[in-house]
């Protein structure tokens, strides 16, 4: 009998020496977090704008967004390793779909989108990173093209964003060729960002938290030719704005849409750390949201 009590209390001894340094090891990790000096005022990307931060998408454990709770449904895409932890990896036909847009993003007046984006150069098309759509309409409301261009290492892309209540000729297209192609950013991984701010009516684009110098005829976005008096466009305001699609076009989701054209091509690269303001961010503040997930945090 005093055998066995010995045995266990030393069982019991070695029980508490391992709880002491698992107890330890977690307050010194977070003497280290707390360590970590803040990047442009923030100590995390998730506290950049965080109450203008609508629409998240992480791909950590799955497809679903985790601000508005937008379920995706996943339609030949997977889960692999990301910039941060896992991301979304594109292919061929494949695209996640959400049936429901919630409410915040048909609501947006002003945005920032960013995201990490990882992809190969392509042809034959033009690859659709996130479309939100627009019932019976040719083109969605508001989404991301990256134009196949495979002879050069700089990326043709598109943004596209309405304001619904204008003549269809006002469509906000913002292409960036030529000169103002996104310059290396194939074959690894980037983080791009843009914003439309309707307060100055004006355009932004970032790449790797860099602010692009772009012509004022990208920039300025007006409802009217500016040169004849034209007022600046306003609040946006889109329409049956009612699915989300990331890595395709509207057309993917089926009716009232027909089927994908053959230039209509999903992306087949890879997608982290996706997110929505309902406002353009700050100079700074984009930066920042940059340096604090490319440091993983």
């Amino acid at each position: 009998m005093k055998q066995v009590k010995q045995t266990i209390n030393t069982m019991l001894m070695f029980a508490m020496v391992a709880g002491m340094t698992t107890f330890n090891a977690c307050k010194e990790d977070e003497k280290k977090d707390e360590s970590l000096p803040p990047i442009g005022g923030y100590n995390s990307a998730d506290e950049v704008a965080s109450t203008s931060l609508v629409a998240k998408w992480s791909f950590d454990e799955n497809y679903n967004e985790s601000k508005g709770n937008l379920t995706g449904v996943n339609n030949g895409g997977s889960l692999v390793n990301g910039k941060k932890g896992k991301a979304y990896q594109g292919a061929s036909g494949a695209y996640v779909a959400y049936n429901d847009a919630g409410a915040s993003l048909p609501a947006l007046k002003s945005f920032t989108t960013s995201f990490w984006f990882k992809t190969e150069k392509h042809d034959g098309g033009a690859q659709s990173v996130f479309m939100l759509s627009k019932d019976s309409a040719f083109w969605g409301n508001f989404f991301f093209l990256i134009e196949g261009r495979p002879l050069t290492d700089s990326m043709f892309c598109k943004v596209h964003f309405e304001k619904n209540d204008a003549p269809a000729w006002k469509e906000q297209w913002i292409e960036f060729n030529g000169s103002n192609m996104l310059p290396g950013a194939h074959g690894k991984w980037n983080h791009v960002a843009f914003s439309y701010d309707a307060a100055t009516s004006k355009f932004a684009m970032y790449l790797n938290g860099n602010k692009m110098t772009l012509p004022a005829g990208m920039t300025d976005r007006y409802g009217d030719d500016p040169s004849t008096g034209g007022a600046p466009l306003g609040n946006l305001n889109f329409k049956d704005a009612k699915k989300f699609v990331i890595g395709g076009f509207q057309n993917n989701l089926g009716a009232p849409w027909s089927a994908p054209e053959p230039w209509m091509l999903n992306y087949t690269g890879a997608l982290d750390e996706m997110r929505i303001y309902n406002k353009a961010l700050a100079d700074a503040d984009v930066k920042a949201l940059y340096d604090l997930e490319n440091a993983g945090r």
